[in-house]
């Protein structure tokens, strides 16, 4: 039978991507060898996730074997093409955004949030938008009051007395304090989801673009 064409280039690359096992030996499709294929990447996840935790190095032979370069190399070329239609659908999401009128360093933040966001990992997005969003008030503040007493100040009592300067409109004020407490709850601990990271950025966003207009 006639294999049908794949919808996407990622999808058809990992197709030819699972052809392999111990690249660049290809293996046939038969359910041991693709049972061995999971297996295979599995193991390396487990090392991958043992590595990201800076825990003492085993001595196995199992750990020498299965963190070579092309092992590693092999593994990730199939992780990284599944997530490829999540960042696809997560970049969609961000195409009515836009940035204009934000100063160079909180564009950087957020653009930088924006890329977390799109590559899965919204706990660091949802940091750099209230990063973002915590320089910019910073910014506002010290026009007014000096760099150093600006500095002393947390960011909840920035917010509210850009509020009361009329910095910030009502709304301004909500949508700054969504982001400072999205990112409390990242720093202790709660997760937050993509549809999450993605709220905080507009939120930030908003904000920033109200400060930066007035």
């Amino acid at each position: 039978m006639k294999q049908s064409t794949a919808p996407t280039l990622s999808d058809h690359l990992l197709r030819e991507a699972s052809k392999f096992l111990f690249y660049p030996r290809r293996v046939y499709r038969t359910r041991s060898n693709l049972e061995a294929q999971r297996w295979h990447d599995k193991f390396i996840e487990w090392h991958v996730q043992w590595r990201e935790t800076f825990s003492p190095r085993p001595q196995d032979e199992a750990t020498e074997l299965f963190t070579n370069r092309i092992l590693l190399d092999e593994f990730y070329c199939r992780d990284l093409l599944k997530t490829v239609p999540d960042i696809v659908e997560r970049t969609v999401k961000l195409s009515h955004l836009t940035l204009s009128c934000i100063s160079d360093s909180e564009f950087v933040h957020l653009r930088e949030a924006a890329k977390c966001y799109i590559f899965g990992l919204p706990q660091a997005a949802v940091a750099l938008a209230r990063a973002a969003l915590e320089e910019c008030c910073r910014k506002k503040r010290a026009k007014f009051q000096g760099k150093k007493t600006v500095a002393e100040q947390d960011l909840i009592d920035l917010i509210d007395d850009l509020a009361r300067t009329k910095d910030l409109s009502r709304e301004g004020r909500i949508s700054a304090h969504k982001v400072r407490e999205a990112a409390n709850k990242v720093l202790h601990d709660q997760a937050a989801g993509s549809p999450h990271a993605l709220a905080v950025i507009e939120n930030a966003r908003a904000a920033i673009m109200e400060l930066s207009r007035r």
